[in-house]
């Protein structure tokens, strides 16, 4: 049976995240807000739902989202794979999924993307039932003296090296020094 990725914010940039999990032999759900960005990201709906479907949802509306990705998963199998982008103000449909995902009868990995603000926090990854909470923060490129934010490529490169070394905590790009932030 093919392993399961589910990836909130896999529209925009993590994009190459979600066509290298399909490559690897994942079936693949892509959670967002409208189609016509995930037909933009990866083709027809035809081409792109042999290997990726996608789940219309907004994480901003907690019942609505925690629903439509219960009905996804039923649909499709379940979870061993998450990787999640959802900003901050997002916390109660962040706090739903980690729940649900820690109810799996199967080990589920999440890795959680998180801006630079994160590397702030502390964080300690424990496992949560069979649900193991990994963090991926993004960090800033320092080029000829000047800072600039990461690509979409380079932050899905990170997420990528993050799971392959099934990282606890990764950081990709620099989060110091930290007042050489882009505005």
């Amino acid at each position: 049976m093919a392993k399961h990725a589910l990836i909130i914010g896999g529209t925009g940039m993590l994009t190459h995240v979600a066509e290298w999990l399909s490559g690897e032999g994942y079936k693949v759900s892509v959670a967002g807000r409208t189609f016509e960005k995930f037909t933009a990201a990866f083709g027809s709906k035809q081409e792109a739902e042999r290997n990726i479907a996608f789940i219309q949802t907004d994480y901003f509306n907690t019942v609505a989202f925690s629903g439509r990705i219960q009905e996804a998963i039923r649909e499709r199998g379940s979870v061993n794979l998450c990787i999640c982008w959802m900003r901050s103000d997002a916390e109660e449909s962040f706090e739903w999924l980690k729940s649900w995902l820690a109810k799996s009868d199967n080990p589920v990995q999440l890795y959680e993307v998180k801006g630079s603000h994160a590397s702030r926090e502390g964080f300690k990854s424990e496992p949560i039932n069979n649900l193991k909470w990994n963090r991926v923060i993004l960090g800033i490129r320092m080029e000829k003296g000047r800072s600039r934010w990461l690509t979409d490529k380079e932050i899905s490169e990170g997420v990528m090296n993050a799971v392959k070394k099934g990282k606890e905590l990764y950081i990709t790009g620099d989060v110091e020094p930290w007042d050489q932030r882009p505005g």
